[in-house]
């Protein structure tokens, strides 16, 4: 696996337009749950994403944290944006 740094800049007197942050959380929220109802388990999503995680500072996260970063994803566009 090749490992690809990439560094983002914004110019902090051009704010990003409410419609291009909409669309990002729409996106990630979206993806998350095509994600869970993919061919995948729960589970089995969870073991992976925690095993495939660095330790930082010598600290891992749990599969709860992990379920909960999942779920707190999937419910994005449900609670930010509005239908």
């Amino acid at each position: 696996m090749i490992k690809t740094e990439v560094k983002i800049t914004q110019n902090p007197d051009a704010p990003v337009a409410v419609e291009v942050l909409a669309e990002a959380i729409s996106a990630i929220s979206r993806g998350t749950q095509k994600m869970l109802a993919g061919p995948l388990n729960e589970k089995a999503i969870v073991l992976l994403i925690t095993h495939a995680t660095p330790a930082v500072a010598g600290w891992k996260p749990s599969a709860s944290t992990v379920r909960a970063v999942l779920r707190g994803m999937e419910s994005l566009e449900r609670e930010y944006l509005k239908k």
